[in-house]
């Protein structure tokens, strides 16, 4: 699993320090060849940052972009196969990231 040099720096844990939501990837070696995306965290604790569970975002995607904005913390991205542009929502609640529908 590899960082993918995609963050953002906000607070989603309502400390007032800002925490850091980025983007993992996983590069099956099989035969399918298949990367998987994984969002997750790392939370402020005021002296130091603890990380949170991470969710499956898909495989195979480009172009993304992390936000943030009232208390949702939005990723877009296309598929690389279909070029479709797709938009996902996540909170963070009771020290859990969520998907947000």
């Amino acid at each position: 699993i590899f960082y993918k040099n995609i963050k953002l720096e906000s607070d989603i844990n309502n400390d007032t320090i800002n925490d850091v939501i980025f983007l993992l990837e996983n590069r099956d070696v099989d035969a399918s060849n298949a990367t998987s995306f994984y969002i997750t965290a790392s939370v402020s604790l005021h002296t130091n940052f603890v990380g949170v569970n991470g969710l499956f975002v898909a495989q195979d995607i480009i172009d993304t972009t992390l936000s943030y904005k009232n208390s949702e913390i939005i990723l877009e991205y296309r598929s690389a196969s279909t070029s479709e542009k797709i938009s996902k929502k996540y909170i963070f609640e009771n020290d859990i990231l969520k998907e947000h529908k």
